[in-house]
Parts: structure tokens; C-alpha cells; sequence
């Protein structure tokens, strides 16, 4: 019985490598040229293509698309996205759940260099010295 769930498991382990692979090799495959020539001038892209990294290539093409530019420094690029979410207004024709959605696509392209939206490093020491002192 344990060898025939180890089996079963390595088999969907299998089906889940070659559905990303699928989805890795779909979603490139209906990129315009001009979107693959900017996923392929990102940082890291010789490694995650090579891993066909499905999540990655989504996560890239909504940065690119929400113009988080990886070729301009790190600070201006973070001021630009945070100026992005901060400008973001919801215009008169909009529903609430579309004005929500897009305004939690803007906070995820921000976050996903490693930074979390409303936290400030400075702010955060400051405070934790007033409340040891």
C-alpha cells in the first residue's frame, strides 16, 4: 500500500513538471516579440528560462506591463512603482472590484522585489529606539 501511494506521488510529481514546462512554453509561445525582448533582457532570465519557470515568466510579464523597469537603478524604479500605487485613483466609470484588482496588481509588482508596501526600515528603527528607551 506505502509503495503504491510513493508511486502515485512521483507520478503526479512528473505531471506537475511537464504542466509547468506546458504553461512555461505557452505563455512565451503568445508573447509579442517586443514583450520577449524585454522578459529576455531581464537580470535572471537565462536561469528561469532554462528552468521554465511558469510563475516567474507571469510575474515578470505583469511587472514589465505595470512598467517596473529592471534597467533603471533599483532606488528609482521602487519610487516609480510607489508613485504608481500612490497616484492610483478610481475613475468614474470603474467598479470597486476592478479598482481593487488593479490596485493589488500595482502592490504585488512593488512587493515583488523584496519590499513590503506600508513598512519603512527607517520608520521601524526609529520607533523600536523611542519604545526601548
Amino acid at each position: 500500500m506505502w509503495e503504491r501511494h510513493i508511486y502515485k506521488y512521483v507520478e503526479r510529481e512528473d505531471e506537475l513538471e511537464d504542466n509547468r514546462k506546458a504553461l512555461y512554453s505557452t505563455v512565451w509561445m503568445i508573447l509579442s516579440k517586443v514583450m520577449k525582448m524585454k522578459v529576455t533582457a531581464l537580470e535572471n532570465f537565462a536561469k528561469k528560462s532554462k528552468d521554465q519557470d511558469p510563475l516567474w515568466l507571469l510575474l515578470s510579464i505583469r511587472t514589465i506591463t505595470y512598467k517596473f523597469d529592471e534597467t533603471k537603478p533599483l532606488v528609482l524604479a521602487l519610487d516609480d512603482a510607489l508613485k504608481a500605487i500612490i497616484k492610483y485613483k478610481q475613475h468614474e466609470n470603474m467598479d470597486n472590484s476592478e479598482f481593487l484588482k488593479t490596485f493589488l496588481s500595482l502592490i504585488k509588482v512593488y512587493e515583488q522585489y523584496e519590499r513590503t508596501f506600508g513598512y519603512n526600515k527607517a520608520f521601524a528603527n526609529e520607533l523600536e529606539g523611542k519604545v526601548k528607551d
